[in-house]
């Protein structure tokens, strides 16, 4: 049997025929209110304007906190790194009411020029940022309780050759000018960093020992005397004096790519080749030990030379372009050092195998560049002083830092942990909301479809109760 056709004419759809403006506080970075309340609250904020208070002479103008405030705001955003953004900030309702701030609070570009020209390139000024920045690893720590500490050291160059007349650019062994900061990571962190010209090398002056000291100083202060602490590092911190200051004033272990000169491709080509034993990794892997001394140390070293194999399972590897390493290591030579590690059961930390792996996911440093450059949106700084753009990557590292920690501690069941930070913004910060008053209170209002997708009531409450152990010193 048919059916029969209703009479009913279909509603004939509405197409968009008008616009108009609204003075609605409307804003399409809705997540920024998360990361700024829980930037608030773990004590950053109040901490960097206590420090810095004398900066201001007086109560007028930009006030020092609402400076670190908005500035790390800008930098969350990564909208656009030019200062001139701030002037179109300032007349945007809903972006003081995201940061708790009035109109006239919000700061202009030449506002944000001359607070920030008045930080020196000095240690009372730079240990701040450093310290804080330390503070923020010995609170992870204390928080994950690692049996082993891992770091690595590096150094990143970043890209200003366009830049005129910029204090301190100058040229980097990548072959353009810029800077070239050396960086101290853990965990996918940044937790103490040099803010350096381009023309500084790897292993310029004595940033290494003194940065290291630092940190181990810290650590065994505030986490555990006794941690088995481990450097990883490429061929540019090779050296001897490192090594032996490693050993016999900080007592930690370490572990470096060092360099095939011909001396050390005759003598393994001499050794049985029946000795070689096999690593599989991401690759197969061949691997010897042996014990070598360059000619200015002054001792043997551990060293184990991995050379990579042709399998049958992927793309043969001729014999001319196979990847070879030799890595140097103190891991099973000294025993006042390798105490630590003797009291552990869960690895083989003395085998060659665990030498190899940390090699390996060494390049894991590397990815923290990458990450700091994508979350910095493009390498120039904006500052002609050198002093300025130190203020400017400092801010950038501990943003990137606490960026990070949210990932982990508050929004962890709703994005992946190591999310991009492109990634991360898109999806979290990026996020539309309305902003009304009602019966004496502000409420940020986030459409159903995002509020539910990203449980934003249950990431406010940790927002809220969220804290570090931070010291004051």
């Amino acid at each position: 049997m048919k059916k029969r056709k209703s009479n009913k004419s279909q509603p004939e759809k509405l197409k968009i025929s008008k616009i108009e403006s609204t003075n609605e506080k409307l804003t399409s970075r809705g997540g920024l209110f998360f990361l700024n309340e829980y930037l608030v609250n773990i004590g950053i904020i109040s901490r960097l304007s206590n420090k810095f208070k004398y900066l201001k002479g007086s109560t007028k103008g930009l006030s020092v906190e609402n400076y670190f405030r908005q500035l790390f705001s800008f930098i969350f955003d990564g909208t656009r790194f030019n200062l001139t953004y701030f002037d179109e900030l300032k007349k945007d309702k809903a972006y003081s009411e995201l940061l708790n701030l009035s109109m006239d609070e919000l700061a202009t570009s030449h506002q944000i020029k001359r607070l920030t020209g008045k930080f020196e390139n000095k240690s009372r000024h730079v240990d701040i940022f450093r310290d804080l920045l330390l503070d923020i690893f010995i609170s992870n720590l204390i928080s994950e309780q690692p049996e082993v500490i891992e770091i690595g050291i590096d150094t990143m160059v970043l890209n200003n050759n366009d830049s005129k007349q910029k204090e301190g650019c100058s040229p980097t062994y990548k072959g353009v000018k810029g800077f070239q900061p050396f960086q101290v990571y853990c965990n996918g962190i940044i937790i103490d960093a040099i803010f350096r010209d381009g023309k500084c090398h790897s292993n310029h002056g004595n940033d290494v020992k003194t940065t290291l000291k630092r940190i181990v100083k810290k650590i065994r202060k505030c986490y555990s005397r006794s941690v088995p602490i481990i450097v990883k590092m490429d061929s540019g911190f090779l050296s001897d004096e490192n090594f032996t200051y490693f050993e016999e004033v900080l007592k930690i272990h370490f572990v470096c790519v060092g360099k095939m000169y011909d001396s050390i491709k005759d003598y393994i080509g001499e050794l049985p080749a029946n000795n070689r034993e096999t690593y599989f990794g991401r690759h197969q892997w061949e691997y010897i030990e042996f014990g070598n001394k360059l000619k200015s140390w002054d001792k043997f070293r551990r060293a184990v030379y991995v050379q990579q194999m042709s399998t049958t399972m992927e793309q043969m590897v001729l014999d001319f372009a196979k990847s070879d390493r030799i890595i140097y290591t103190n891991i099973g030579v000294n025993p006042e050092i390798d105490s630590g590690l003797r009291n552990l059961s869960k690895e083989d930390y003395f085998s060659a195998k665990y030498i190899i792996k940390l090699h390996h996911i060494r390049a894991t440093d590397e990815l923290v560049n990458r990450d700091l450059k994508e979350f910095m949106t493009k390498e120039k700084l904006p500052f002609r002083a050198f002093s300025s753009n130190q203020v400017f990557y400092y801010l950038m590292t501990i943003a990137f830092s606490v960026m990070r920690n949210f990932q982990r501690n508050i929004s962890t069941d709703v994005l992946y942990s190591n999310s991009r930070p492109n990634s991360f913004r898109r999806l979290f910060i990026d996020i539309p909301g309305k902003i009304v008053s009602h019966s004496g209170c502000k409420i940020l209002k986030i459409a159903r479809a995002y509020f539910e997708k990203l449980k934003l009531e249950v990431i406010y409450e940790r927002c809220k109760f969220a804290s570090f152990y931070i010291p004051y010193y």
